[in-house]
């Protein structure tokens, strides 16, 4: 996505191995600068917005702020900033949300402790309307009250204030939004964190899942304890993104789970039947990359297919496709290899089939870009992939107990369809839909996903899960339905494109 540059404004940027953009968003009546110590220190491209507008409301700003920012973005907002950055990830595909001292809501609700009451918001948006530089600066000292040294950090957010007399009619409109916003920590498919600081006059904490910091007051990232704990947080995330996986361990993972996989893979075959629905009868020569235990193969071949290669890395998978039945040798090749480096001619294939093995691409324009290759000219592509949202359950739970990779990383749409017009594929046809597992318990859950080989393999992971206590923990933190099962929701994305003639 292209990022709009009137309302996103870049702030810095650091040397780093792959592509990460951040969006922070500030709290009322500041600019996105107030963040310069901590972007100032993160590797990628760091982008600010003015939350501020004189004529939107608060949600049609989140969709505006959603719709002109990069995807697949770590999003940090503070205090109001943090609910439209919470508001604005439902509408985007964020990386992850983080929120720094904002509460479930700026002033009192029914059945709420802290906050804000509405004469004294009243009274603040009235004081404001009067006397707004004054109002502006009283506001510096409830943002600084309790933290350990609230002098130097009124002066410092003193430097980050908006002029309040200049930017008057933005700040007065803005200023509703504290008053009406209640976060939104429900729809985001993204993984969040809420932090907060201790002994804050203006963030009712506690009343989200949060973890408070080991700072004080509503500023709390301006000071170095703050600071440095918020950095610890994100820094591993970011050097987890810039390492690759072994992919001859991912091939070994499945291998193991090769008998196992077809009576545990409801979501691969819900995902599988629908990409066949999509593409009609066929004919000619094809390839199924990522086969697998050779599933989709009767299909193609009942399709219209005449010759198929079925390839995968994992020779497990491999072994259970020849033993699948009514599979005769001059309709099937079985080929173990790596889907970036394929053993076939340059423009020798009608068609390339590919049901959720495109996630396990590093680069998905390098992987697609071999695809492209061996197709004829006007050769179909079909594919369905996972995007941003899978797992997000598990990796939600797992974020409330360590900083560790749990699940994976997943390319974003514009990503996946840049790389189809980079390799002159043309788009013909587009599908999402979440799928859904339920699982009685958490053992049970995790039971299911090592019998489809889907364990954790993220470079910098631990060994293992951690032990009774963090399963304890994860289980804890688990989120559950109605009726006390675990959901594990699947993003799917269904994707057919054509070569050029």
């Amino acid at each position: 996505m292209t990022v709009n540059k009137e309302l996103w404004t870049q702030l810095h940027e650091n040397p780093s191995t792959t592509s990460i953009d951040w969006c922070w968003l500030p709290g009322w009546s500041f600019a996105p600068t107030v963040f310069a110590e901590l972007y100032q220190q993160l590797p990628g491209r760091h982008w600010g917005a003015n939350i501020h507008s004189t004529t939107a409301t608060f949600t049609e700003q989140a969709q505006t702020l959603a719709a002109q920012a990069p995807d697949n973005a770590i999003w940090i907002g503070w205090s109001l900033g943090g609910a439209l950055a919470m508001a604005a990830a439902t509408k985007s595909n964020a990386r992850s949300i983080i929120t720094l001292a904002t509460g479930a809501s700026f002033t009192q609700r029914p059945n709420q402790q802290g906050g804000m009451s509405a004469t004294q918001f009243d009274d603040f948006s009235h004081q404001f309307n009067t006397a707004p530089a004054k109002t502006a600066r009283r506001f510096l000292g409830l943002c600084s009250q309790g933290s350990t040294d609230a002098k130097a950090t009124l002066r410092a957010l003193a430097e980050h204030q908006l002029p309040a007399e200049e930017a008057f009619d933005e700040l007065t409109h803005s200023l509703a939004w504290l008053g009406d916003y209640q976060l939104d920590t429900q729809n985001a498919k993204s993984p969040q964190q809420h932090w907060y600081g201790n002994d804050d006059a203006l963030n009712p904490h506690g009343l989200i899942p949060s973890q408070p910091s080991c700072s004080s007051g509503h500023a709390f990232f301006l000071r170095a304890e703050g600071r440095d704990e918020l950095l610890a947080t994100l820094k591993p995330f970011v050097q987890n993104t810039q390492t690759t996986r072994n992919k001859q361990l991912v091939a070994q993972q499945f291998s193991r789970a090769a008998r196992s996989y077809d009576d545990a893979a409801s979501i691969q075959q819900r995902t599988v039947s629908r990409l066949l629905e999509q593409i009609g009868e066929i004919s000619g020569h094809w390839l199924d990359i990522g086969c697998g235990t050779g599933a989709a193969l009767p299909s193609l071949l009942a399709l219209g297919a005449e010759h198929i290669s079925g390839i995968d890395l994992a020779s497990g998978m491999l072994e259970q496709a020849a033993e699948r039945k009514g599979l005769l040798p001059n309709q099937v090749t079985l080929l173990q290899a790596d889907a970036d480096d394929l053993p076939i001619d340059s423009n020798s294939q009608d068609g390339v089939f590919s049901s959720l093995m495109l996630q396990w691409s590093e680069d998905p324009n390098t992987t697609l870009q071999e695809w492209a290759r061996v197709l004829k000219p006007n050769g179909l592509l079909a594919i369905a992939t996972l995007i941003p949202g899978t797992q997000r359950e598990l990796r939600q739970a797992w974020l409330a107990i360590d900083n560790q990779p749990h699940v994976n990383h997943f390319a974003d749409t514009n990503t996946l369809k840049l790389a189809l017009q980079n390799n002159g594929l043309t788009l013909l046809h587009e599908a999402q839909s979440c799928l859904q597992e339920d699982y009685a318990s958490l053992p049970e859950l995790l039971r299911g996903l090592k019998a489809i080989g889907a364990t954790n393999v993220n470079p910098g992971r631990r060994v293992g899960l951690g032990g009774r206590a963090a399963l304890t923990q994860l289980d804890k933190h688990y989120p559950r339905n109605a009726d006390g099962t675990l959901p594990l929701s699947y993003e799917v994305i269904w994707l057919i494109a054509r070569a050029g003639a």
